[in-house]
């Protein structure tokens, strides 16, 4: 699996392979004023052996 054209590899255990998800970030300010939808959304990537997770902004969030 790459990112960015780097080849991922846990920074933890040194494994390659990895379960990818979606997640939106929320702060509690976006919380409190119900503006959750206008919050950027970020890649994880865990890792298939230790569990560490990999969090990368998505790019139109940068």
């Amino acid at each position: 699996m790459q990112r960015a054209g780097i080849d991922l590899k846990c920074d933890h255990c040194a494994h390659d392979l990895f379960f990818q998800g979606e997640a939106q970030l929320h702060s509690q300010v976006a919380t409190l004023f119900g503006l959750e939808g206008w919050e950027p959304n970020a890649t994880y990537y865990a890792c298939e052996r230790c569990g560490r997770l990999h969090w990368f902004r998505s790019p139109e969030s940068a």
